[in-house]
C-alpha cells in the first residue's frame, strides 16, 4: 500500500531536493554531489540525457545486488524522475518508475522511495520495496540544494503535514551561518551513527568562493561536525573567508560515512575524524550510465544536476556498495 504525505507550503518543484526521514533513522536525500568541471576534464562528453532518467542522475544506491539510480526531468515544473535499476552482476537494466520520483534511500533491508504525484501538487508519496514490490511511514527531514540562491534545511511532520525550518545563524551578518537557508545549499542528508534521534547534513556551494561544512542536527539544534578553512595567498579572493565544500554525504558499512568534496573522496569515522581520503577516479560508459568501481566500497556515478543551479560542473554521485553477508559457521 501506499501512503499520500500531504505536506505544508512545499510543492514538487524543480528546487525541491529532499531527504526522508523514518523514526529518526530513515532518510531520502536528493543530495547533490559536486565538484569543478576541471577536475572532470577527462570526460567531456555532453549528456544526451536518458528516457527515463531524463537530462540528469540525482540519486543512487545500492540494494539487493543492484545500483538504484534516479533521474531528474528536462521541464522546469518537474525535475523529479524515473527510477531503474541496473544488475552489478549482468548490467541488465530494469525500469521501476517512469517519472515522479524524488528521492530514495536504504533502511535496514528496506528500499525506500519518495515520490510526487504530480508537479502541481503539494503531497508526497512514500513507498517501500518489499518482497520485490513497492509497498509505506513519521516525519522526514527536506534538504534544499539552490546552488548560488541557498537552500537550507526543513522538518515536515507526516501526520500533520506542519513544516518547521531548522536554521543557526551565529550572528546578524547576510550570509552567517552555520545553517543559513539564505545561503547554504544543503547537498546530502544521512542518519546521526552515532544519535538515532540526529541527522548529519552536508553544506557546499563553489560559485567563485567555496563554502561548506558537516553538521549535526538534532531536533532544532545544529551543532558542527567538521570544517576546514580554504585561503588564498593572492588575487581578488585573498582576504576572503571560504571553507572547503561538501557535495555529498552517504554511510558507511563500518558505521562512519563518505563525504565528497571539490578534490576528493574523504572517509569520515562516525565521531567526524577523517580517515582516508581518495583522488576521483575516470568514469566509463556502462548501459548507458558514466560509472567507475575503482574506488574501495563505492561507485562513483556521473551527474551535472548541481550544474543546474551553481557553476560547479559535473557532480558525480558517490554510492556505497552492500557489505557481504557474514559467514555462518556449521556446528557439529
Amino acid at each position: 500500500m501506499e501512503k499520500a504525505v500531504a505536506s505544508a507550503n512545499m510543492k514538487c518543484s524543480s528546487r525541491n531536493l529532499l531527504a526522508l526521514f523514518w523514526n529518526a533513522a530513515l532518510l531520502l536525500s536528493l543530495s547533490v554531489l559536486a565538484l569543478k568541471a576541471e577536475l572532470q576534464s577527462t570526460d567531456t562528453q555532453t549528456p544526451k540525457g536518458d528516457p527515463v532518467l531524463g537530462e540528469r542522475i540525482a540519486g543512487g544506491l545500492v540494494f539487493e545486488g543492484r545500483l538504484w539510480l534516479v533521474g531528474t526531468m528536462a521541464s522546469n515544473k518537474d525535475r523529479s524522475g524515473g527510477l531503474i535499476s541496473l544488475a552489478l552482476a549482468n548490467e541488465s537494466r530494469q525500469v521501476h518508475f517512469e517519472r515522479g520520483v524524488l528521492d530514495i534511500q536504504k533502511f535496514g533491508h528496506d528500499l525506500w522511495v519518495l515520490r510526487c504525484p504530480a508537479p502541481d501538487r503539494r503531497d508526497f508519496v512514500v513507498s517501500v520495496w518489499r518482497n520485490d514490490r513497492f509497498a509505506n511511514g513519521n516525519s522526514i527531514y527536506v534538504g534544499f540544494n539552490t546552488g548560488e540562491w541557498g537552500g537550507g534545511l526543513q522538518q515536515v511532520d507526516l501526520r500533520t503535514g506542519i513544516v518547521t525550518n531548522v536554521e543557526r545563524r551565529d550572528t546578524k551578518e547576510l550570509c552567517a551561518g552555520p545553517l543559513n537557508s539564505a545561503c547554504d545549499p544543503v547537498t546530502g542528508v544521512i542518519p546521526d551513527p552515532q544519535n538515532r534521534e540526529c541527522i548529519l547534513a552536508a553544506v557546499g556551494l563553489v560559485h567563485m568562493l567555496s563554502h561548506g561544512r558537516i553538521l549535526r542536527v538534532c531536533g532544532k539544534k545544529v551543532s558542527l561536525v567538521f570544517e576546514k578553512p580554504i585561503t588564498i595567498d593572492d588575487g581578488l579572493f585573498k582576504d576572503a573567508k571560504m571553507s572547503e565544500a561538501f557535495f555529498g554525504l552517504v554511510p558507511s558499512a563500518d558505521g562512519g560515512f563518505w563525504g565528497l568534496t571539490s578534490d576528493a573522496l574523504s572517509h569520515f569515522g562516525a565521531d567526524g575524524t577523517k580517515k582516508e581520503e581518495y583522488s576521483l577516479p575516470k568514469l566509463a560508459l556502462v548501459s548507458g550510465i558514466y560509472l567507475s568501481r575503482e574506488l574501495p566500497r563505492v561507485i562513483v556515478v556521473r551527474t551535472d544536476a548541481n550544474w543546474a543551479v551553481s557553476l560547479s560542473g559535473y557532480t558525480p554521485l558517490v554510492i556505497p556498495l552492500e557489505e557481504p553477508e557474514p559467514k555462518r559457521e556449521l556446528s557439529h
